[in-house]
């Protein structure tokens, strides 16, 4: 038995050259997280600059320990952007991850 594959048809990101190790990361299954080399903090979401004060392009991909707290859970019915092609209701989790994101 072959099982059918379902075409895709929801949003997608926006696929960026400084944020390729990020998805080619999630490609396998792992998370990967950006931190400036030159103060040693972590950030999210993956750009090209470490946000704060050093605003640098000097940045290194740490892979993720995976554990952390899911605190919230939002939840909506309706989304602001038009046309949607997102799949209503949705939720979402806030979490704290090990490396002090949240």
């Amino acid at each position: 038995m072959s099982e059918e594959k379902k075409a895709y048809n929801k949003p997608l990101p926006e696929f960026r050259p400084e944020t390729k190790p990020f998805w080619d990361a999630a490609k396998e299954h792992k998370l990967v997280i950006p931190r400036s080399r030159e103060t040693g903090e972590f950030f999210f979401y993956p750009r090209a600059l470490s946000p704060g004060g050093d605003m640098s392009d000097d940045i290194e991909w740490v892979e993720s320990e995976g554990r952390g707290r899911c605190g919230l859970f939002p939840y909506t019915t309706w989304d602001p952007r038009k046309p949607t092609r997102v799949s209503l209701p949705m939720s979402w989790p806030l979490s704290r991850w090990m490396k002090g994101l949240r």
